[in-house]
């Protein structure tokens, strides 16, 4: 029997319990608390006291945010300070996408829709290019109505984050006039912002030139972005305005454009298929400037667009011809009406009546220029001319090339005179009829209205080819080149405009107010037109003139195609008189259109000078 051990007595598979450093526990804990608690009391104050300015900003950032607001563009003055374009106020509908969800929005877009008198899409497009966390605020409609922003700002009750807001819309007072030369505004889109400088802060939705100066001045016309500071709630919503930045408009840019020139020209050429531009010829100026297309889908600035010179390029043959020495300016050319080359056709040579054999010189041959005399007179000179010495001269007066204008986008400066230089330097396939052409304006040669009056201001200013310019405020700057002619051939030029004394005052429909007709009063002035032929068929006329014919302050070229209603007929079955005057064809009604457009113009501003303001 085995005996049980003692109630009391330890059991014999039980360690004896450890006294040896009980007491030390509590101190290490209390270390061990030190330690932690140190060391997040030493991180929190260098958070607060090192890094706290740092954080405080953080914090700020993430509930304070800047709403930018678009910048007002500059307004377009004319020369004597008319406004040709403005601002105006404007109401536009936005949206914090911010405020509601992805799935809220697409319930509303419907109403949203409705109201706007806009697609659904589109409304939809814009918020999802903002992103659907974005606090700024992001337009869905510009410019509405009183009615509609009643009805906007009732549904904006209803709807968290939307809200009306003013802004500035661009602003044309006098409608479509000069619009090819003023332009047009449009919306900056997200995928643009992309592509346009980081330095130019564009954001989508602000407003940027598409066309014309609006497009040519963008850097000169946009303001500086104005904002507001507003503070967010923990939802991104706006609860108050801090603080305001007003945006900064830029100065008023001034055209050389005279509002009144400008009515009367697009007064003249309205209806009328063809171009004219109005030219200061002392600093180049763009007085005025206007065109109409035959098809109303066409589009651009017609008077920076090239056509066939014609006859008006004899003007740079006798230049190349004189200057070049090959030629003497009273040098009289005996011309046999019926030898032509390559040969008249038989119906013409029938009508070659006496005297067959007739002589001219340069004076006689610009004068006349839409004869058969003058073209066989050109030829003659075509035959004994290095054709080099007319393509640099081209170039000289400025054909070939672009002129400087501001508008630089719209203009077509017409074939590559560097590549006919080549052809003919070198003698590949260039052949004897291509320097005839050339010579009388024909072939591949083309220039625009604007470079024929560059041209024609050479004659009047003494020399000089001046740079077309549209912002007044480069007159100072442009360049003015003497082109070394000679003064007989500068006179010779000259002379090609015939003298003209008439009021010429413009139709009532396009006078303006300030400027009262004047019919007694005459007006000496120097004018020429010339009628234009494409595989002998008339496509139109040009005409310049200038005045007031002691001291030209205007030149003024145009181009007006035939009626498209008259029946086109070939040259050759018009009837041609003897003495080589030019027949009354189809293109005839053309020619005298164009002089009248170019007179009535010219009159109309020798009238205005002394109420014009420089």
């Amino acid at each position: 029997m085995v005996a049980s051990p003692p109630p009391n007595s330890p059991k014999l598979d039980q360690q004896p319990e450890r006294t040896i450093g009980r007491r030390y526990q509590p101190l290490g804990c209390l270390i061990v608390a030190v330690v932690l608690l140190g060391g997040i009391g030493s991180r929190l104050a260098y958070l607060q006291l090192v890094e706290g300015q740092h954080y405080r900003q953080l914090a700020a950032a993430s509930r304070i945010r800047l709403m930018p607001t678009l910048p007002t563009r500059a307004a377009l003055l004319d020369r004597s300070g008319r406004v040709l374009v403005d601002n105006r106020p404007s109401i536009s509908a936005m949206a914090w996408p911010v405020a509601q969800s992805p799935q809220e929005w697409r319930a509303i877009l419907p109403e949203l829709a409705r109201v706007l008198g806009r697609p659904e899409s589109e409304l939809l497009a814009r918020l999802e290019q903002a992103g659907w966390r974005s606090p700024v605020l992001v337009r869905l409609a510009r410019g509405l109505p009183p009615s509609q922003m009643t009805t906007v700002a009732e549904l904006a009750t209803q709807v968290r984050g939307l809200a009306i807001q003013p802004e500035a819309e661009r602003d044309y007072p006098h409608g479509q006039l000069a619009q090819t030369i003023l332009g047009k505004v449009g919306e900056v889109n997200a995928a643009e912002v992309d592509r346009l400088e980081p330095l130019q802060d564009y954001r989508s939705g602000d407003l940027i030139g598409r066309s014309g100066l609006e497009a040519a001045l963008e850097a000169q016309l946009r303001g500086q972005s104005g904002g507001e500071q507003v503070e967010l709630d923990r939802n991104g919503l706006p609860v108050r305005v801090l603080a305001r930045k007003p945006t900064e408009p830029p100065t008023p840019v001034r055209l050389t454009l005279d509002l009144p020139l400008q009515q009367t020209l697009e007064g003249l050429i309205n209806g009328v298929s063809g171009a004219a531009v109005a030219l200061d010829p002392d600093n180049g100026a763009v007085l005025a400037m206007a065109g109409q297309w035959p098809d109303p889908g066409q589009g651009g600035n017609r008077a920076l667009k090239a056509i066939r010179p014609g006859a008006l390029f004899k003007w740079i043959t006798a230049v190349a011809a004189l200057e070049s020495g090959q030629m003497a300016l009273h040098q009289r050319w005996r011309i046999d009406r019926r030898s032509r080359p390559g040969g008249l056709p038989w119906a013409e040579f029938t009508k070659v009546t006496w005297p067959s054999i007739v002589t001219l010189n340069f004076r006689e041959a610009l004068g006349k220029l839409d004869t058969q005399d003058s073209d066989a007179f050109f030829e003659q000179v075509a035959l004994r001319l290095d054709s080099t010495n007319t393509i640099a001269w081209a170039r000289r007066f400025g054909f070939g090339q672009r002129s400087g204008i501001e508008l630089a986008e719209d203009e077509d400066p017409g074939p590559s005179l560097e590549a006919l230089w080549k052809r003919e330097s070198v003698q590949a396939r260039w052949y004897l009829g291509e320097g005839v052409n050339l010579a009388l304006g024909r072939g591949e040669m083309a220039a625009s209205p604007l470079q024929i009056a560059v041209m024609a201001a050479v004659a009047v200013n003494g020399g000089y080819r001046v740079q077309p310019h549209l912002v007044k405020d480069r007159s100072a700057q442009v360049s003015r080149e003497f082109l070394g002619l000679q003064p007989s051939t500068l006179e010779l030029l000259r002379s090609a405009l015939q003298p003209r004394t008439s009021s010429l005052p413009a139709p009532e429909a396009s006078q303006p107010p300030d400027r009262p007709p004047q019919p007694n009063a005459a007006i000496g002035w120097l004018a020429t037109h010339s009628l234009v032929r494409q595989s002998d068929q008339p496509i139109g006329a040009w005409a310049v003139a200038a005045g007031p014919a002691n001291d030209p302050k205007i030149v003024v070229v145009t181009f007006v195609e035939p009626p498209s209603d008259r029946p086109s007929v070939p040259a050759d079955s018009a009837a041609t008189p003897s003495n080589g005057a030019a027949s009354q064809e189809p293109s005839a009604p053309a020619a005298q259109a164009a002089e009248r457009i170019a007179g009535a113009t010219v009159v109309n501003y020798v009238q205005s000078l002394d109420r014009w303001l420089p």
